[in-house]
């Protein structure tokens, strides 16, 4: 069972994120979900994820922020904006769904974080 934690300031994205993981089928839970820089940084350390989806622009920090500090876990960047992917790319090399969130991309990229998660 994925341990997934979802941290995103836009309620829709995350029906979005939990409506798509379960089309994929694949055998998870959802250890938590938020929008703030504190509550990431505890849950994470609480609930212990195998993969983290990061919105990379929160009110009150950057996802950047927040990955850096989140050393060895799986992440997938969330972004609204075209220039972030750019970021996420250069920082670290973590994959980045672009809002809103196509379907076979999430897939994919899911997919493909999956693998590397279960080496």
């Amino acid at each position: 069972m994925i341990k997934i934690g979802i941290v995103d300031d836009e309620i829709n994205a995350i029906r979005v994120i939990r409506k798509y993981l379960d089309r994929m089928e694949i055998k998870h839970k959802i250890v938590f979900e938020t929008s703030t820089f504190d509550e990431t940084l505890t849950l994470s350390e609480e609930f212990q994820p195998d993969l983290l989806f990061l919105d990379i622009n929160l009110l009150d920090y950057s996802g950047f922020e927040a990955a850096k500090l989140l050393q060895g876990l799986e992440i997938i960047f969330i972004t609204a904006y075209d220039r972030d992917p750019v970021l996420a790319i250069s920082d670290r090399s973590f994959p980045c769904l672009l809002k809103p969130i196509d379907f076979q991309e999430f897939k994919n990229t899911v997919g493909n974080t999956l693998k590397l998660i279960c080496q």
